[in-house]
């Protein structure tokens, strides 16, 4: 895994400065999930649909985002592949 890769981020608030905040910090080649009321933050990203965007299955379908699924272009997570995709970094940082 590459240095860029060590690290992956975790937006669990639905506020857009948890977002923003994120990509503030985070460098290129690291993952970011959308979780939980974190996953609200999908239709802003809609029209860039970056490849290192995931978000949790459950949590775009519980809030009825499953028209800005394909924003997630990293692909839409179950809770054991985003458990593996965390265990699979040095580093988690949680934004909310």
């Amino acid at each position: 895994m590459s240095a860029a890769a060590r690290c992956v981020h975790l937006v669990l608030g639905a506020d857009a400065g948890a977002l923003e905040a994120c990509l503030a910090h985070r460098l290129d080649g690291e993952p970011v999930v959308l979780a939980g009321p974190g996953a609200a933050q999908l239709p802003r990203l809609a029209d860039d649909a970056p490849a290192w965007l995931h978000a949790v299955a459950a949590d775009v379908e519980a809030r009825g985002l499953a028209p800005w699924a394909h924003a997630a272009a990293g692909g839409l997570l179950s809770d054991a592949e985003w458990a593996r995709l965390v265990l699979a970094h040095e580093q988690s940082l949680s934004w909310a």
